[in-house]
């Protein structure tokens, strides 16, 4: 894969300044989250479906990343998903 010629300098500087600005909305969101909100943020995405248990998939997410709810679920399943290709489309909601 081809290589960016980018200056380091300035991808340090806009990494730090997207830290800045995330940190804040990062402790909005562990303050006021709940597993409801949670839930339904993935429904806005378009998570919708059952597992093999019927239990819905969005639901199934969030039980089984709990973990990261402090945060808000949207990053972690994000990159979960991107991460993850041999699954299927929500391998996050497979129980281990």
């Amino acid at each position: 894969m081809p290589h960016l010629k980018l200056d380091q300098s300035l991808v340090d500087e806009a990494r730090a300044l997207a830290l800045h600005i995330g940190e804040p909305v990062i402790d909005f969101i562990s303050d006021h989250t709940t597993v409801a909100i949670e839930r339904a943020t993935l429904r806005l995405i378009g998570i919708d479906g059952i597992d093999e248990e019927e239990v819905p998939l969005p639901n199934c997410i969030v039980d089984n990343a709990f973990s990261f709810l402090p945060g808000g679920i949207l990053r972690p399943f994000g990159t979960h998903t991107v991460r993850t290709t041999s699954r299927g489309r929500y391998a996050c909601c497979y129980r281990h």
